[in-house]
């Protein structure tokens, strides 16, 4: 499992094909993004836009991640 940490979050990619974002003060992720249909085997956080992250997976592909798309009323994100 790979990890990353900025600010109060964390995330890690698992072999689940998901990315998940924890707060480093809870139990659970904040987030769980799910997009890639293979194993993520890497994530990096934006430097410019700390919000914003990137995944990519063994399905070829490079996903996007911005606030507007796992951010809920009801999570509380980073």
């Amino acid at each position: 499992m790979l990890r990353q940490a900025v600010c109060m979050s964390t995330v890690a990619v698992c072999a689940d094909n998901k990315v998940h974002v924890w707060h480093v003060n809870r139990e659970l992720p904040v987030a769980v993004l799910d997009g890639h249909s293979r194993t993520v085997n890497c994530v990096h956080w934006n430097p410019v836009l700390p919000s914003m992250l990137a995944s990519v997976s063994d399905d070829a592909t490079v996903r996007i991640w911005t606030p507007e798309q796992y951010c809920t009323a009801s999570s509380t994100c980073w």
